[in-house]
């Protein structure tokens, strides 16, 4: 009911502003830009009305009247995306979902139209953002694997002809900070920007200690009666306790951007970008909430037991150590080299495209008797050559090839001392191997049937997997494996129409295939583990097969007056040969054990990724913008979304339950007004339940947990220019109304920010 209060007050503040400014507005109300253009939906410049999908833009104004810490921030107010940040930008995995299709692996992420790691997109410089382009539903026919949910392009600024400097920092709660530069601009041809950003925070207890207990009716002899405990669930409602917590979750990244480039002429350019990204985290001050009944120390291992008055029984804790206490840790760095280039020669558009990706993980996983570092390389290359062409009969043609190929490799190593990641010893583990994609694709538009546009394309991917191996160290003997090449043929077709009812409306329909390629990390991954002295075993799946998708929309725009725009979409997913990972039943656990190792006791569990999974998804997006006066633009939208899974061997409690991941509802509102050098922004933000794969994870308000939310976000800002600095001083709230709620994580609450910038223009 409190919840549903704050929604009413707000909903209520808002249309009153807006009546006001109705009321107060002299001038004439600016009008949308009918013919706005993107990129993303064809390659090729197309008016925003026109495009053939479902496309959304974030501009880069809009970027700033709000409190937008990194890009994928930026577009979690798009209808059908749904953004999973659990504790701010010190999460070092989040996820995208658009329109149920979970993850970034399956929605493909460009800046300036190259594919980049999730890592560096979430880390790019907000500074060099100009717009972000969100292109709706299977897109493998232009783009290739990946492109399943859609496709997100951040398109980055172009320096102008004067010098342009910018300086920002800012301070926010949990003593983090922000610094924040950017140079660029234009000489003789030649363009150019540099930009950095380093961001650090202390952070806030986001792991928590939460055991199990077991039950009995007389006080234990055995073990340290403790006080401090606080009674709680797991994510299905079963008993447990919360007993510590790993410490504040500290974070600190730094992301540096070189661009240089030059103009042959108005249709001819070359261009040169570096991207690199680092990013540190961890925890420290972990601490153990139990006081010993006698002494009033603190209890952080052995057997512990305490007396649940309401139960009237004695529960007893075993076996807790420090490490419990801990967390793991690690870091990232990712270089990012891009080449591009475009020109035409009479009516042919050329433009081609090279990029080299580096990335280089770690992962320390803490243990007083069984540490252990994960450290991983990769490798990415990429080259795109692409033409259009007019053509007869109002046609316009595009065609390109592309070749993709990525190496992984990966291992582990012993630590003697899990605090100190150069404590290693022994490589127990090792992985290996390459992917790659040789791309062949063509779009046709034709405008022949005015009002229709029809947009026929397809894709040929011929997808090879190579170089893979596996070894384990197990009980002082070696097992290797290596696996064969092997390849497999890939067909993406998609059509799409665009009916112009008038100058005002669009009405699109389309439907299409969409595939992704299991990475080599999938495939080659073995390892075994021990857990509560218990042999565990990952088995590699060098056949796994890429994930299939077909997926069709209809959907309408209307704009009305030129001053609010409305559209409304209506989709629908059938997902195939998705990768689960299986756990093995008892008797195959047996049976494996006594197969390689000649007892049937070997292992206690096994799991594997395997294609089994058939799922599907569909549904409803609507949203609406308006400009009530010349100050004030306001928004609202909604996606609703029903999600099913078909088939799953792996778990067979999961068939007919939802999806995971994935929210049956979510809607956005808020406006942004100006006047004068002041700016403010408002939004409301509302997340649905999200759920496991068996559904069974009901419980609400827990650790582990996916609870549905509605928090408000504001940002008020002031400009001025003086002695031809434009300093900009920024006042930001998130989550305004404290709202508790779990996404695994416990949400940081409410939080503060100030944020200065200066620039200047020379």
């Amino acid at each position: 009911m409190l919840r549903k209060n704050k929604l009413q007050i707000l909903t209520v503040g808002i249309l009153l502003i807006g009546l006001v400014q109705v009321g107060l507005a002299e001038e004439t109300v600016p009008t949308y830009k009918l013919g706005e253009i993107v990129v993303t939906a064809t390659k090729s410049e197309k008016t925003l009305m026109d495009a053939p999908g479902s496309v959304s833009v974030v501009k880069k104004d809009e970027i700033e009247k709000r409190n937008v810490k990194d890009v994928d921030e930026a577009i979690r107010m798009v209808t059908g995306v749904y953004d999973r940040k659990r504790k701010g930008f010190a999460d070092t995995m989040p996820s995208i979902n658009i329109r149920g299709i979970y993850g970034t692996d399956r929605n493909l992420i460009l800046i300036d139209g190259q594919p980049v790691s999730e890592h560096v997109w979430r880390r790019f410089p907000l500074e060099l953002v100009e717009r972000i382009e969100v292109v709706k539903g299977p897109f493998s026919s232009l783009y290739g694997e990946g492109a399943m949910g859609g496709v997100v392009n951040v398109i980055t600024k172009k320096p102008k002809e004067k010098l342009e400097l910018k300086l920002n920092t800012g301070i926010e709660t949990f003593n983090s900070r922000n610094y924040e530069m950017l140079c660029s601009g234009k000489l003789k041809g030649w363009f150019y920007s540099a930009s950095a950003r380093k961001r650090q925070t202390d952070g806030y207890p986001s792991v928590l200690t939460v055991k199990s207990a077991t039950t009995q009716t007389t006080k234990p002899t055995a073990g340290t009666e403790v006080t401090g405990w606080e009674e709680t669930t797991d994510k299905k409602g079963s008993e447990r306790f919360l007993i510590g917590d790993a410490g504040d979750n500290y974070y600190n990244d730094i992301s540096y951007n070189t661009k240089l480039g030059y103009e042959f002429s108005s249709v001819s350019r070359v261009q040169l970008d570096f991207t690199r990204t680092d990013y540190e985290y961890g925890y420290k001050n972990g601490k153990s909430y139990l006081l010993d009944t006698i002494t009033g120390n603190v209890v952080n291992k052995g057997d512990v037991f305490f007396y649940d008055s309401e139960e009237k029984k004695w529960k007893v804790v075993k076996n807790i150590s420090e490490t419990d206490f801990e967390s793991s840790y690690g870091g990232n760095v990712i270089d990012l080299l891009n080449f591009s280039g475009e020109t035409k020669i009479s009516d042919i558009s050329l433009k081609s495209y090279l990029s080299y990706d580096k990335n280089d993980y770690w992962w320390v996983q803490p243990s007083l008797t069984a540490a252990y570092i994960q450290p991983s390389w990769g490798e990415k290359t990429r080259g795109e050559l692409l033409a259009s062409k007019p053509l007869p009969l109002e046609q316009i043609l595009t065609v390109g090839i592309e070749l993709r190929e990525s190496k992984d490799e990966g291992e582990y190593y012993n630590l003697t001392d899990w605090k100190d990641k150069n404590t290693r010893t022994d490589l127990t583990q090792e992985r290996r191997g390459k992917t790659s994609i040789l791309g062949l694709y063509l779009q046709d538009e034709i405008g022949l049937f005015e009002p229709f546009t029809i947009y026929l394309g397809g894709r040929y991917d011929k997808w090879q997997a190579s170089e893979g191996y596996n070894f384990i160290i197990k009980n002082g003997s070696t097992t290797t494996w290596t696996f064969d090449k092997r390849d497999i043929d890939c067909f993406s077709p998609r059509i799409s129409l665009v009916y112009k009812v008038s100058e005002d409306t669009r009405a699109r329909f389309s439907i299409g295939r969409a595939f992704r390629g299991p990475t080599s990390y999938d495939m080659y991954r073995g390892w075994e583990y021990i857990s509560a002295g218990k042999r565990m075993a990952t088995l590699s799946n060098p056949d796994l097969n890429p994930e299939k998708i077909t997926s069709g929309e209809v959907g309408i725009e209307q704009v009305f007056a030129e001053k609010t725009s409305i559209k409304v979409a209506y989709f629908h997913n059938r997902m195939n040969d998705y990768i689960y990972t299986k756990t093995f039943t008892e008797d195959e656990v047996k049976e494996y054990g006594q197969l390689h190792y000649g007892t049937t006791s070997y292992y206690s569990e096994i799991s594997q990724k395997q294609n089994i999974a058939e799922a599907k998804s569909e549904g409803l997006e609507l949203d609406i913008r308006t400009k009530l006066s010349k100050n004030l633009d306001v928004f609202a939208n909604s996606t609703v979304m029903m999600t099913k899974v078909l088939k799953n061997p792996a778990m067979k409690t999961s068939e007919g339950k939802k999806l995971p991941s994935i929210p049956e509802m979510t809607y956005n509102f808020g406006l942004d007004w100006t006047l004068a050098g002041l700016e403010a922004g408002i939004v409301g933000r509302y997340v649905g339940k999200v759920y496991g794969d068996d559904n069974s994870d009901i419980a609400t308000g827990v650790y582990g947990g996916y609870d549905p939310y509605f928090v408000v976000d504001t940002k008020i800002s002031y400009s001025r220019e003086i002695a031809g600095f434009s300093p900009k001083l920024s006042l930001t709230c998130d989550n305004i109304f404290d709202e508790e709620y779990y996404q695994y994580y416990k949400s940081p609450g409410r939080t503060f920010s100030v944020n200065l910038s200066i620039g200047r223009k020379f």
